[in-house]
């Protein structure tokens, strides 16, 4: 056992225009070079974007559906027994699965061959 204490885990404060950690998150993620305001200009002309196609009010419950819709229940992990190792199933902490799904949301952004998809990259 650590002799160090508790990880206290880290606040993050909610950004200024939705006031959501979601969206902090996904701001500090896309962050490419240290230019934290330019990612935010980004993430929010792409909700400004999404509200607009989806033609929903709140923007906030439309980003979760999507995070739900994309974040694992399951992971495996190599895991050896008797000198073989097994990919063993176990289930994500969410915190992980929110920065997995949050992680393969700006990937496949960048990923995109279109230039509308680019702002992220």
């Amino acid at each position: 056992m650590s002799r160090k204490g508790q990880i206290t885990p880290r606040i993050l404060e909610p950004d200024v225009l939705y006031h959501s950690e979601i969206v902090a998150k996904l701001i500090n993620r896309s962050i490419k070079d240290g230019k934290k305001s330019a990612a935010q200009k980004q993430v929010y002309q792409a909700l400004e974007i999404l509200k607009k196609e989806t033609k929903s009010e709140d923007i906030i419950v439309t980003l979760e559906q999507a995070l739900d819709n994309i974040k694992p229940k399951v992971e495996v992990r190599p895991r050896r027994i008797g000198g073989a190792v097994y990919q063993v199933p176990t289930p994500v902490r969410s915190a992980r699965q929110y920065s997995l799904a949050i992680r393969w949301l700006i990937n496949s952004a960048r990923a995109k061959a279109n230039k509308q998809y680019h702002s992220f990259g």
